[in-house]
């Protein structure tokens, strides 16, 4: 009955989420930061309180959840008006292209989460349980290198979307050239630690993990760059392409799991999912002629790049 009523707070989280990406969209990318971290911040000083004063009960902890999104909600709504106005107004219109375009991006989030739930559930089929615990433990590590170019997209597809197609591209390239170099340099240097941090973290026993680690390393570094590359499609409004390309990636990898796994063992799973990205990396690209009728962008790092980038670092300083 309690969790009927907290249905009403939905509609606080997906309105949070629209103001943060409008603040995206809007170069206010310090407001948006802090909207990801004050409604955390607010659950753990409500949580400390309510187990400090023995007041922590299952419904009281919901409440520290939500309650803190009612002052950061207004808060982010005055915030909001010094840079564009909510209007009601056109919202047929509005509501027509909103569902059109989510219900065609909706498969990217579908399929992803699918083929993360798939790639766990072949692994503990076809993986003895001394492998799964080595394969869960990387795969937790190698998750650390999605963190860089995650956030280029982040900054990317707000900033991309409504442009001129061939502004479109060049940002996209430029994006992935930085973040793809960012990445690389990060993933390079925890495959060459890997030992350390195996053994620091885990122990001797787990030793055996490094090669399926440094496997997976350059699958995250990949699959991260085909999504980096994927923003363009999804900022001229052609998401629908994006799903098809998700699609054909896990019937991919499904069949290279059975067919790889059985005889290689953990590292077969590595290179089955290595494939299957690669794969995917390369329809991207090919989309780019065939799609947008455009060159795909250099994946090769230029000087112009450098100096963008040395230029946004003294901005910043």
């Amino acid at each position: 009955y309690f969790a009927q009523w907290m249905m009403f707070a939905v509609p606080l989280v997906l309105f949070t989420e629209i103001l943060r990406a409008a603040m995206e969209a809007s170069d206010q990318f310090a407001i948006a930061n802090q909207i990801r971290y004050f409604p955390p911040i607010s659950t753990l000083v409500m949580l400390v309180a309510l187990t400090l004063t023995q007041r922590l009960t299952a419904t009281t902890a919901i409440l520290s959840y939500w309650l803190p999104l009612v002052p950061i909600l207004t808060w982010m709504l005055l915030r909001s008006r010094r840079f564009f106005q909510i209007r009601l107004t056109q919202l047929g219109g509005a509501t027509r292209q909103l569902l059109t375009y989510g219900l065609r991006a909706y498969g990217i989030d579908l399929i992803t989460s699918v083929t993360t739930q798939f790639q766990q559930v072949l692994a503990v089929s076809l993986l003895s349980p001394s492998a799964m615990g080595l394969y869960a433990i990387t795969y937790s590590l190698c998750q650390l290198l999605s963190i860089v170019q995650a956030s280029f997209v982040t900054v990317l597809f707000p900033k991309a979307a409504a442009r001129p197609k061939q502004e479109v591209v060049e940002m996209t390239g430029r994006a992935v050239r930085v973040s793809g170099l960012l990445a690389f340099a990060f993933a390079l240097s925890l495959m060459i630690a890997a030992p350390l941090i195996l053994n620091l973290l885990y122990g001797r026993a787990y030793l055996d993990a490094i090669p399926i680690f440094r496997i997976l390393a350059i699958e995250m570094v990949l699959s991260g760059t085909s999504i980096v590359l994927s923003q363009a499609f999804m900022a001229l409004d052609r998401p629908g392409v994006v799903t098809v390309m998700q699609s054909l990636s896990l019937s991919i990898a499904i069949p290279l799991i059975f067919w790889l796994t059985p005889r290689f063992g953990l590292e077969g799973l590595g290179f089955a999912l290595l494939i299957a990205t690669s794969i995917r990396l390369i329809l991207v690209l090919a989309c780019y002629p065939i799609v947008l009728k455009m060159r795909p962008p250099s994946l090769l790092f230029v000087r112009q790049d450098f100096e963008i980038l040395k230029q946004k670092i003294f901005q910043r300083f």
